[in-house]
């Protein structure tokens, strides 16, 4: 029950998102969620409220739509990646470009996760459970990698400090502007609408399609993506 409940307050939060309210405004929704499982908890019954997930998963997605006007998606997403200096960087970028992975997702993947035919689960915010599809090649060399170091350290910030600074380099080498990992992400959400269409898929069943895939659960959130 605990789980559906912080996923309504994901869902309130992102309508206000979609709604483009200010900064303070949005935190003063947040602070009022907050105040509001604190007075639930107290109240003494059986039943414990946690909103937290909610909130987080909410917010990262307000963090990660807002820092940049515009789009954020490479130009040339693929030369990009076959710039990036360092092997296993380059597969993180793979990940993430070809499977819309959050780079705290990447993380949580063990070799237990691995599901075959290019598939993996990562557990994201509020632990939700989701199943990424990547090329063969790149699973293949996941694989590798998550049965000799266990996994891909992308949670130690020393580790993606080092990752960001790869794409940086990649993205001055091809001439693009950088945007950050998450810049991938969006490359990932652009490509999927455009295959779930070019498929005959509607606008719309597009929109919620790609939102479920990225780890969302409103397809309006899509179109963040798609500028």
């Amino acid at each position: 029950m605990e789980r559906f409940e912080s996923e309504y307050v994901q869902g309130y939060l992102e309508s206000k998102i979609d709604k483009g309210v200010s900064r303070s405004t949005y935190n003063s929704y947040v602070s009022a969620i907050r105040k509001f499982e604190d007075a639930l908890n107290r109240m003494g019954n059986d039943q414990k409220y946690d909103f937290k997930p909610g909130i987080e998963t909410a917010s990262e997605l307000r963090n990660e739509l807002r820092k940049f006007e515009g789009s954020r998606a490479y130009e040339d997403p693929r030369a990009l990646i076959e710039a990036v200096p360092d092997d296993q960087y380059q597969l993180a970028a793979r990940l993430q470009y070809e499977g819309g992975c959050r780079r705290d997702e990447l993380a949580t993947v063990r070799k237990a996760n691995l599901c075959g035919d290019g598939q993996f689960d990562v557990r994201g915010k509020g632990g939700k459970i989701r199943r990424i599809t990547v090329s063969q090649k790149t699973y293949e060399q996941f694989t590798q990698v998550l049965q000799h170091q266990g996994q891909i350290p992308m949670h130690k910030q020393s580790y993606y400090n080092g990752y960001l600074d790869s794409l940086k380099k990649a993205s001055a080498e091809t001439g693009q502007k950088y945007t950050g990992s998450h810049g991938l992400r969006w490359n990932y959400a652009q490509d999927r609408m455009r295959s779930f269409q070019k498929e005959g898929g509607s606008y719309e069943g597009g929109l919620i399609f790609v939102s479920r895939e990225m780890g969302h659960e409103r397809g309006e959130i899509t179109e963040h993506y798609l500028r």
